[in-house]
């Protein structure tokens, strides 16, 4: 039984933490404001969902500029080649 509750607990603080990690519910932050605090934590939560917007847009905009440099070296090898081609 110890085993079994050992399991059972492990399988929930796992499902705790995975949906901790989850994208900031930003669309009912108004709704608990009731004082100066109240509004700041709400700014700081909008604030880290804006943070987390950017650096998921960062993976791709850096493999595009990956993918630039490397049809710039493609182009270049090209030219090269064709150089040689003609000489």
């Amino acid at each position: 039984m110890k085993k079994l509750m050992t399991i059972f607990g492990a399988f929930f603080l796992a499902s705790v933490v995975l949906t901790s990690c989850g994208d900031v519910n930003v669309e009912d932050l108004d709704k608990g404001i009731d004082n100066e605090e109240d509004a700041v934590e709400a700014m700081i939560t909008i604030k880290k969902a804006q943070i987390e917007m950017i650096d998921k847009a960062m993976g791709p905009m850096q493999e595009l500029a990956d993918m630039e440099d490397r049809g710039d070296d493609i182009g270049e090898a090209s030219d090269d080649v064709w150089e040689k081609i003609y000489n």
